[in-house]
């Protein structure tokens, strides 16, 4: 398995420093810059972000961490493209969705899996969780480009860029 905390190095060291420092953000704009293992790296983030013991203990397999590796944990929530983009009702959706308590008294999160696909209706819908956010719940985009991201969206995220994957198979 590849271990994205070594690839990755300096985008977990600063995450770490923030969940010590207690200086979360509301939101996060995750530029993978086509990193290969997103996949793995956002599940390791949300384990960080959710789990006490992983900030100082990177190989935690505690329950938590568990459900979170296999999309249990039932305070978080993906949103895909539905066809060619995320739709406004998927956003509304979420928010009905998370306007019930954590059921682990914890933070809850979304992770918007593609943040290119917000169409205009649904970055309006998304401006309004991001400029009026709520204690506890934490918003996780994911994009290849930021720069393809509707700029009201990119300026109110915590920007956060990934090494490319270096491909060593034609060295």
């Amino acid at each position: 398995m590849k271990n994205v905390f070594e690839e990755q190095q300096n985008f977990f060291n600063f995450l770490s420093n923030e969940i010590k420092n207690n200086k979360l953000s509301h939101a996060y704009l995750i530029e993978t810059n086509n990193y290969e293992s997103t996949n793995l790296l956002i599940k390791e983030v949300l384990k960080l972000l959710l789990c006490k013991d992983k900030v100082d203990n990177l190989k935690c397999s505690c329950n938590l961490c568990n459900l979170i590796e296999n999309e249990l944990y039932p305070d978080i929530r993906y949103i895909c493209p539905a066809g060619n983009n995320i739709k406004k009702e998927q956003l509304l959706e979420l928010k009905e969705q998370f306007q019930n308590k954590s059921a682990y008294d914890n933070k809850q999160i979304y992770v918007i899996t593609d943040a290119t696909k917000l169409n205009s209706s649904s970055a309006n819908t998304m401006l309004k969780f991001l400029e009026e956010p709520e204690e506890n719940i934490i918003a996780i985009l994911v994009c290849d480009n930021r720069y393809k991201v509707i700029d009201t969206i990119v300026s109110r995220c915590q920007i956060l860029s990934l090494k490319e994957s270096i491909d060593n198979s034609f060295s």
